[in-house]
């Protein structure tokens, strides 16, 4: 069964932080699952992935990002966190959740924005990683994504207008093509389109990150701490939001291997290919001994 459990974000601010989570702790390696623009623990529920890693013998959380679904905001919910206080509050999370397992270090999966939090983590900028291993799931790589913006509008610049509107005017969370094109596949039921645009419609209570904080502040992502943290790249060869060329940066940057590829679109965890992510991740885990 899924529970609803809160955890307590960074101790500056100490926002509370919905959360939803599934399983016991065995031997295996708990799981910390993070959610990316628009999106909140619930992604990672309404596909199946939770409760999937769960059944094969872990304890698996899905937290909401401060600001967003039904996580505090400290400094209103029009205020943009930087992300550093992102990444705070996951090294928060991490800690709790591995004295609830017994010490022991969980895997971290990030997606699409959420996997630059997990990146910034991993570089030890904000506090010192006690991760297992990472995950980057349709994430938006090390140096962010303004390359990747210019090479969208090359490729397509009506379709890389459109996203731009997707994310600028949160247009994506009103208009179903839209939030498909953005988000999912052409195969994708209707009705996962529509309850997911519901659900961001409701959850997305203010902006995610303060983009030009960002930018100026926050980019490149460092390297990881230690060199040769464990890294698994998961990428979607429909996605519309990270390209091929962001995932394999992120994959020769962390020396990762050749990524995963998924079909479907960039929600993989809410997308056809969700059960897909949800067994190439447990073998993966499995294979790492984790």
């Amino acid at each position: 069964a899924v529970e609803h459990v809160l955890y307590t974000g960074a101790p500056h601010t100490s926002p509370a932080l919905e959360a939803l989570a599934a399983g016991t702790h065995d031997a295996r390696a708990p799981v910390v699952l993070v959610h990316g623009s628009f999106h909140a623990a619930w992604c990672w529920a309404d596909g199946g992935v939770l409760q999937e890693l769960a059944a094969g013998g872990r304890r698996v959380v899905a937290y909401s990002l401060r600001g967003q679904g039904g996580s505090d905001a400290p400094g209103g919910v029009d205020y943009a966190p930087a992300l550093e206080e992102h990444t705070a509050d996951l090294a928060a999370v991490v800690k709790q959740v591995s004295a609830e397992c017994g010490g022991a270090a969980p895997v971290v999966v990030g997606h699409s924005f959420g996997g630059l939090v997990v990146q910034q983590y991993a570089s030890g900028v904000v506090a010192p990683p006690a991760a297992a291993a990472f995950v980057l799931a349709a994430s938006v790589p090390p140096s962010g994504n303004r390359a990747m913006i210019g090479r969208f509008f090359r490729r397509d610049p009506l379709a890389s207008v459109r996203l731009t509107w997707a994310f600028a005017a949160g247009a994506a969370r009103r208009d179903a093509a839209l939030c498909r094109s953005t988000f999912f596949s052409g195969a994708t039921p209707d009705e996962v389109v529509q309850a997911a645009m519901a659900r961001m419609a409701e959850g997305s209570n203010g902006p995610l990150l303060d983009l030009k904080r960002l930018e100026k502040e926050s980019l490149p992502i460092g390297p990881p701490v230690p060199a040769g943290a464990r890294v698994l790249v998961v990428g979607a060869r429909g996605d519309a939001i990270v390209d091929e060329e962001g995932v394999d940066e992120a994959a020769s940057f962390y020396g990762a291997g050749a990524p995963v590829w998924l079909e479907g679109g960039h929600d993989v965890m809410l997308d056809l290919a969700a059960g897909d992510f949800s067994r190439e991740l447990g073998a993966w885990m499995d294979a790492q001994a984790l």
